[in-house]
C-alpha cells in the first residue's frame, strides 16, 4: 500500500472512532444534565470531566481533518 493511502486510511480510521467517542460522551453529557438539575458534587465533577474530554476530542478532530 502507499504510504499516502495508508496515512489517509489511518486518519480516516482515527477520526471515524474520536466521532464515536464523542457521539457517546454528548449522550452521556445529556443523559447527566436530564437526571438531575442540581448534581450533586461528585456528579459535578464527572459533568466538568465528560466537558474536558470533548473540548480535547473536538480539538483532535480538527486537528485530523486539517
Amino acid at each position: 500500500m502507499r504510504t499516502w493511502q495508508h496515512s489517509h486510511n489511518l486518519r480516516q480510521t482515527t477520526r471515524d472512532r474520536l466521532e464515536g467517542v464523542v457521539r457517546e460522551l454528548e449522550a452521556d453529557r445529556v443523559r447527566g444534565e436530564a437526571r438531575s438539575r442540581a448534581p450533586a458534587p461528585n456528579e459535578q465533577a464527572d459533568l466538568q470531566r465528560v466537558d474536558k474530554a470533548l473540548s480535547l476530542l473536538y480539538e483532535a478532530l480538527n486537528v485530523l481533518s486539517g
